[in-house]
């Protein structure tokens, strides 16, 4: 009866034992699914935070990359109409006679033509040589300045001339999302880019 009791206390303890062991098994399980859920996700919290984040960077690399765009575009445009004055004044000494570049519809923006006025009446009329023929600029591009007669024309010395015959001295501002570049065309001939305000 001893034995049998001793017996029934090691069975009971062994069931304690085993049933303890149990337990802390599954509660450790437990706690590591627990763990693992909270490792997998985020809270409403975290990905507010995120998303806010990514708001805030897009908005600052937007608003840089159109700065840069707009800088590109504006010194772009204004090489062209640097380019084109080199052109025109080129071909008045070539040919030895003047040379009228014109703006579209007065609008710099909206394009330029370069051509041999042959009657003098500041238009291209049929039969006259055209030189060139500018695309109008992007459509951000807004003139700013213009301090031209409404042309730019070169007699055949090279040097910009009035059609009255008077000295053109000139100032063309362009501007492109807030970036200003100015064609300042001296009395001698020489066309310069500068920086300037929108």
């Amino acid at each position: 009866m001893g034995r049998a009791a001793a017996g029934s206390i090691i069975v009971a303890r062994m069931s304690d034992e085993s049933g303890s062991i149990a337990y802390d098994a599954w509660q450790g399980a437990g706690h590591a699914a627990s763990r693992e859920r909270t490792a997998a996700g985020f809270t409403i919290v975290e990905i507010a935070i995120v998303l806010g984040l990514i708001g805030i960077f897009g908005a600052l690399g937007s608003a840089s990359y159109g700065g840069v765009i707009g800088r590109t575009r504006a010194t772009g445009d204004a090489t062209d109409l640097v380019n084109s004055m080199a052109l025109a004044r080129s071909e008045a000494t070539k040919r030895g006679r003047r040379v009228t570049m014109l703006p579209t519809g007065g609008d710099w923006a909206a394009g330029w033509t370069i051509f041999v006025d042959t009657d003098g009446n500041r238009r291209l009329d049929a039969g006259e040589p055209l030189i060139l023929s500018h695309p109008a600029l992007h459509r951000t591009t807004r003139v700013i300045t213009d301090t031209t007669p409404g042309y730019v024309a070169f007699a055949a010395s090279g040097l910009p001339q009035q059609y009255s015959g008077g000295f053109l001295a000139a100032t063309i501002g362009l501007c492109d999302s807030g970036t200003a570049r100015s064609i300042v065309l001296a009395k001698t001939g020489r066309p310069r880019i500068v920086a300037a305000s929108c």
